[in-house]
């Protein structure tokens, strides 16, 4: 990702935790694009006075079927994804490389 594109992410995310966090003391993101490439960052705190690194562990549970659920009905919605579409339709060069 080039750094004006992540400059443009961390200043939404700076702002997103500090003015919509809603408590929450850290925020970790992480984007992989075919295109732009990959860019992982920490904001804010894990522990009172100890800044969040990528290198941090945290349990995200269970929220994390509810981000995918939205975002394939996102793409649903977009006309991106059929939801009876198969990974052989999708990815089929990754398919033919792992059969089941």
């Amino acid at each position: 990702m080039a750094a004006e594109e992540r400059r443009v992410v961390d200043d939404i995310a700076t702002s997103a935790l500090r003015d919509h966090g809603d408590g929450a003391t850290a925020l970790y993101l992480g984007t992989w694009d075919p295109i732009r490439g990959v860019y992982v960052a920490a904001y804010g705190e894990a522990a009172p006075g100890q800044a969040a690194t990528i290198a941090d562990h945290t349990r995200i549970g269970s929220i994390t079927k509810t981000f995918t659920a939205t975002a394939i009905l996102d793409l649903v919605a977009r006309g991106r994804l059929a939801l009876d579409a198969t990974l052989a339709d999708l990815v089929p060069d990754m398919v033919a490389l792992h059969p089941s």
